[in-house]
């Protein structure tokens, strides 16, 4: 239920903003995540991809697929971007006014996925960024 919900209101939004949004899911009805931590995950990284989108003139998208395989759940995220550096020292590289705040998302999505012995891997190529999280059981 928490999964529909995060996916139903971040579509929403985006949607407000002109960005198509294409999600596709299994049933993850007896889901071993947690609510608590599919709300870090999933509205946290939506969240910047919608953000990230936003930066982008003209056909904003973000794609969806959440798959769940025997050896637990895969999230990838993909949306469209400014072509820019994504890295400095380590982290996402901010376009965030109050630079204060950046990293927080990401260090409590890196914190959900490591109680799930889980990895998280993104790049930025061609326009397009890309996130890739497995959460296992």
């Amino acid at each position: 239920v928490i999964v529909d919900t995060i996916l139903e209101n971040k579509a929403a939004w985006a949607g407000e903003l002109d960005i198509k949004m294409k999600i596709v899911y299994d049933d993850i009805s007896y889901s071993f995540v947690t609510d608590e931590d599919w709300c870090c995950i999933l509205a946290n990284l939506l969240d910047n991809a919608i953000e990230a989108s936003l930066k982008v003139k003209y056909r904003r998208w973000i794609k969806v697929p959440l798959e769940d395989r025997p050896f637990g759940i895969v999230l990838y995220i993909e949306n469209n971007c400014e072509n820019k550096k994504i890295e400095t020292g380590g982290r996402i590289e901010t376009t965030k006014k109050d630079i204060g705040k950046h990293g927080i998302g990401l260090q409590s999505v890196k914190c959900a996925i490591e109680k799930y012995k889980g990895t998280m891997i993104y790049e930025c190529e061609n326009g397009v960024f890309k996130i890739n999280v497995i959460l296992y059981r």
